[in-house]
C-alpha cells in the first residue's frame, strides 16, 4: 500500500471530511485543503485567513488541531476554533494505526496536516470549526 492519501468525502459550512488510506506518511497540503473547502463557507474563510501565518509547528497545531489562539507571522491574533479528529477504521496488523500532526509547510508559512500510519490502514479525518454561540 502506498503513502497515506486523502480523498474528500463531503464539505459543509463548518466541517470537511476526508477518507484516508495508506501505510506510511502522507500530507494534506494547505493548498488542497483550501481548494476543497472553498472561500464561501465559514470553515473556508477561516482556512483562507491562515495563508502565510504559521511559521512554526506550534502555530500550525494551534491553527488546525487545537483551535487555540496564536500570533500569526503578520502580527495578528488568530483563534480558529478548528479541531481535527482522526478516525481509524481498519488495519492489516495489530500495530497502533497511526497519528495526526500539524506542521508548518516549511516554505510558505502555511499549515499542513501529516498522518503517519504504521501499517496498512484506512479511516476518516474530520476537520471541524467548533463554533460557539458567542462567535
Amino acid at each position: 500500500m502506498p503513502a497515506v492519501a486523502f480523498t474528500k468525502v463531503v464539505s459543509t459550512d463548518n466541517q470537511i471530511v476526508y477518507s484516508w488510506t495508506g501505510d506510511s506518511v502522507g500530507d494534506l497540503a494547505y493548498a488542497t485543503l483550501a481548494a476543497d473547502v472553498g472561500t464561501t463557507s465559514t470553515l473556508g474563510r477561516i482556512i483562507t485567513s491562515l495563508a502565510g501565518q504559521t511559521n512554526s509547528a506550534a502555530k500550525a497545531i494551534a491553527a488546525l488541531q487545537t483551535g487555540v489562539s496564536f500570533t500569526g507571522t503578520s502580527g495578528g491574533i488568530f483563534a480558529t476554533s478548528i479541531q481535527s479528529t482522526l478516525v481509524y477504521t481498519s488495519s492489516t496488523s495489530a500495530k497502533y494505526p497511526g497519528f495526526l500532526n500539524a506542521a508548518d509547510d516549511g516554505g510558505t508559512d502555511n499549515p499542513k496536516l501529516s498522518l503517519t500510519a504504521e501499517a496498512a490502514s484506512t479511516g476518516f479525518l474530520f476537520i471541524t470549526h467548533a463554533h460557539t454561540i458567542v462567535q
